[in-house]
C-alpha cells in the first residue's frame, strides 16, 4: 500500500491493512525463544572476551614484530655485502679462468704444432729410408764388383 499524502485522511480499512501487515511481520513466541536460545549467554560472552588479548600482550607481540623486523633490516644489509663480496669473487674467478684458458689454448697450440711437425719429419724420414736403401744397395753392388 502506498503511503498516503499528509493531506488525506487514513481510513478504517488503511488502518486494518496496517495492522495485518505488522502482524505478518511479527514472530511467534516459539520463533522468539528459538532466537534467544541462539544467542550467547552472558558467561558465553565472558569466557569469548576474557580470550582476547591484553593491552600488555600486544604491546609484547607489537615489541617482538619491531625487533623481529630490526633482525629482518640487518639481515638484509649482510645479505647486500655477501652478495658484493661474491660478485668481487666471481670477477676475479672469471679472470683467473680466463688465464688458465689462455694457458690451455697456447699448450694446444703447442701440440697441434708438435702433431704436424711429427708427421712432417715421418714423411721426411720415409723419405730418407728410400735413399739409404737406395745407396745401400749401390754400395753393396760397388763391394761386390771390387771383391
Amino acid at each position: 500500500m502506498e503511503k498516503p499524502a499528509t493531506d488525506e485522511k487514513v481510513t478504517r480499512k488503511d488502518l486494518l491493512d496496517l495492522e495485518e501487515r505488522l502482524i505478518g511481520k511479527l514472530s511467534s513466541k516459539e520463533e522468539l525463544d528459538q532466537k534467544i536460545a541462539k544467542l550467547a549467554t552472558k558467561e558465553e560472552l565472558k569466557q569469548e572476551v576474557a580470550k582476547l588479548a591484553t593491552r600488555e600482550a600486544l604491546e609484547v607481540v607489537a615489541n617482538q614484530v619491531m625487533k623481529n623486523t630490526n633482525d629482518i633490516e640487518n639481515i638484509k644489509t649482510e645479505l647486500q655485502a655477501i652478495n658484493h663480496k661474491i660478485d668481487r669473487l666471481e670477477e676475479k674467478f672469471d679472470y683467473k679462468f680466463n688465464m688458465v684458458l689462455d694457458a690451455v689454448d697456447n699448450v694446444l697450440k703447442e701440440v697441434t704444432n708438435n702433431r704436424t711437425e711429427k708427421v712432417g719429419y715421418g714423411h721426411t724420414m720415409n723419405r730418407h729410408e728410400g735413399r739409404i736403401e737406395n745407396h745401400e744397395k749401390r754400395i753393396k753392388k760397388l763391394e761386390q764388383r771390387a771383391i
